[in-house]
């Protein structure tokens, strides 16, 4: 689990960085739970609890240059997914649950097969949808939090692309959000500590991150 992180990826022309399989939770500061530049990808996280916005996406050390963020869940905040400034080299955003007061917004270049709504809705969608560690659930209830399979092609060279938050196949890649399944979480509970992984590749401690 983190709290919050500002990632700045100071990488060769055509590497990029990737955060994924992560619980990002609060922030007593108020500040964003991942601030990212570079060359980025976010993918199948968690975010809960932001005050202000849950993944912000901007020039800072860095200028901003590709950016993808897909197949995360997000609860909370002001904001969910934030691109302040536009990618140089490409951007998007596909397959996210978010729900907060403005759920995605900024200058993307491909925007698609999102699901978004506010915090209040957010029960129609997954079990237990909640700030309290051990309490909160986002697993899809039955039959919610999907749509028509999602072309995920474009990002088939990253790490675990085609598995979700518990490491388990996404199959025909219709679920929105970090869960690929319905009914049960067979995975991890949300809590302080350190996270259980059943599949998939464990992410590997990032450098150049660091906590605030």
């Amino acid at each position: 689990m983190c709290s919050s992180a500002v990632f700045r990826a100071p990488a060769p022309a055509w590497d990029i960085y990737e955060i994924y399989g992560n619980f990002f939770y609060q922030n007593a500061d108020g500040e964003s739970l991942i601030q990212a530049s570079g060359r980025v990808s976010i993918h199948d996280n968690v975010f809960v609890g932001a005050q202000d916005t849950s993944i912000l996406l901007t020039d800072h050390d860095l200028p901003l240059s590709y950016a993808d963020v897909y197949n995360n869940t997000i609860y909370g905040g002001l904001r969910g997914i934030r691109l302040g400034s536009t990618a140089r080299q490409q951007s998007s955003v596909v397959g996210n649950l978010a729900f907060a007061a403005t759920p995605i917004s900024g200058t993307i270049g491909r925007l698609a097969d999102n699901i978004t709504s506010t915090t209040a809705t957010a029960a129609q969608y997954v079990k237990a949808p909640s700030t309290t560690l051990g309490s909160m659930d986002f697993y899809p209830l039955p039959g919610q939090a999907q749509g028509t399979p999602l072309d995920l092609s474009a990002f088939a060279a990253q790490t675990d692309f085609d598995r979700d938050f518990n490491g388990t196949t996404k199959g025909d890649k219709r679920y929105r959000g970090a869960y690929a399944g319905e009914g049960t979480n067979p995975g991890w509970l949300l809590v302080a500590s350190r996270k259980a992984v059943s599949g998939g590749t464990r992410p590997q401690a990032p450098t150049n991150l660091h906590a605030q």
